[in-house]
Parts: C-alpha cells; structure tokens; sequence
C-alpha cells in the first residue's frame, strides 16, 4: 500500500433511521487498535468520538438533537469509512 491510499471497510450501521442507540459491527480483519468513530453534526461540529475496540459497538445517541449527522471510522493506516445517520 502507498502512503496515503486509502482503504475502504465495511461496516454495518444499524437501525438507520434511529431514535435509540446505534449498533456499529465490522469484521475482525479491519479492527485495530488505533480505529476510531467520529460523529459530526452538518456544521461539522464533532458530536461524538469513540475508540472501537471491539467487532461490535454501540453508539449512544441520548442528547443528541434530531437530524442528520456524518459518520468517519477509521484508522491511521488508512482503512475509513463514511457515511451518514439519522436520529429521529
């Protein structure tokens, strides 16, 4: 891999729409123990920020307004993933 290529994951965000918590599941190979879950409002104020140690996560949404927000998880060798939520 060249510096700064970037790797695409996959992850399974889910319910999506939401008006609880968020399941986040990625497969074993692309946990690392530098990956990490950012969750940004559209003004891209950081909302959230989780370090991801496990194949499974859950996201707590409680204070979070209703709306639409930006996910990131990645790490720093490159492996990302973006996306977007709703919380109802």
């Amino acid at each position: 891999m060249e510096l700064n290529e970037i790797q695409t994951i996959k992850i399974n965000i889910y319910p999506n729409p939401t008006s609880g918590n968020i399941m986040l599941t990625l497969d074993k190979e692309n946990l690392s123990p530098d990956m990490k879950f950012v969750l940004t409002n559209l003004s891209g104020v950081r909302v959230r920020q989780i370090q991801i140690n496990t194949v499974e996560t859950t996201i707590e949404t409680k204070g979070l307004a209703p709306g639409v927000y930006l996910y990131q998880i990645g790490n720093n060798d490159g492996k990302t993933a973006k996306g977007k939520i709703e919380i109802q």
